[in-house]
C-alpha cells in the first residue's frame, strides 16, 4: 500500500473515531492545507482536531483549569496575528 492510500485510510479512521466519540459528523477539508490556508478551517473543524488529539493522548478534557486547547488551537490556526504572537513566545523554547 502506498503512502497516499495509507494516509487516506488513516484519515478515514480518525473521522470515524471522532464521529463515534462526539456523536457528530466530522467534516474534513477537501484539500491539504498549509500555513497560508489553515485560517480557512471552521471552528468545528478545529474542535474536531482537538478531540482527535485528546483521544490520542488520553487527555480527559481540552478545556479545564488553566488549559484551553480549543481556544489555543482555534486562535493559532485561524488568526494570523495570534499565530505570530504565539510563535514569538515559542521562539527559542525547546521541547
Amino acid at each position: 500500500m502506498n503512502d497516499k492510500l495509507i494516509k487516506a485510510k488513516a484519515q478515514g479512521l480518525v473521522r470515524e473515531g471522532i464521529a463515534l466519540y462526539s456523536g457528530s459528523d466530522y467534516s474534513p477539508t477537501n484539500h491539504q492545507l498549509d500555513s497560508g490556508s489553515v485560517d480557512t478551517l471552521s471552528h468545528q473543524q478545529v474542535v474536531d482536531g482537538v478531540l482527535a488529539m485528546l483521544l490520542q493522548c488520553n487527555i480527559a478534557a481540552g478545556s479545564t483549569g488553566d488549559i484551553d486547547l480549543y481556544k489555543l488551537n482555534s486562535l493559532y490556526l485561524r488568526d494570523v496575528e495570534a499565530r505570530r504572537e504565539i510563535n514569538k513566545v515559542l521562539n527559542g523554547r525547546r521541547l
